[in-house]
């Protein structure tokens, strides 16, 4: 997809967080990439999946547009659906407003672990941000 001039989408390049590749140079071995600081940073093949304590890379190009753009009344309806928690079932997981109600039985009886959850509203926070920075 680069070679096209779509950007591959890459996880973990840099302090867990989706970038973009937007070009490489096999003879030098590099990847240049561009990470939510909106700066172009040059990475070399071998540091791939080695920037950070977590160590998987999630990679993904595109070929062309998957579907058409969604209209109003579909990105709605998938709102209520979401609100509805019909999700595909994980076992173990609530989705949705009842999501929220099991979240919130939690904090009223301190069972929250309030660490994770901390980082999972920090992961939250930053990915907003991010995804209105690419927007």
């Amino acid at each position: 997809s680069v070679d096209r001039g779509i950007p591959a989408v890459i996880w973990n390049m840099d302090r867990n967080e989706m970038g973009f590749a937007h070009g490489y140079d096999d003879r030098s071995q590099e990847i240049r990439y561009k990470g939510y600081s909106g700066e172009t940073r040059v990475y070399r093949y071998d540091q791939l999946g080695r920037q950070t304590d977590e160590r998987p890379v999630f990679v993904f190009g595109l070929r062309r547009r998957v579907s058409p753009p969604s209209s109003e009344d579909t990105v709605l309806r998938a709102i209520v659906d979401h609100a509805r928690g019909k999700e595909p079932p994980l076992k173990g997981y609530v989705f949705g407003l009842d999501g929220y109600r099991v979240w919130l039985e939690g904090a009223r009886r301190s069972t929250l672990d309030l660490s994770g959850h901390a980082y999972q509203v920090a992961i939250l926070a930053e990915a907003r941000q991010q995804a209105a920075a690419f927007l």
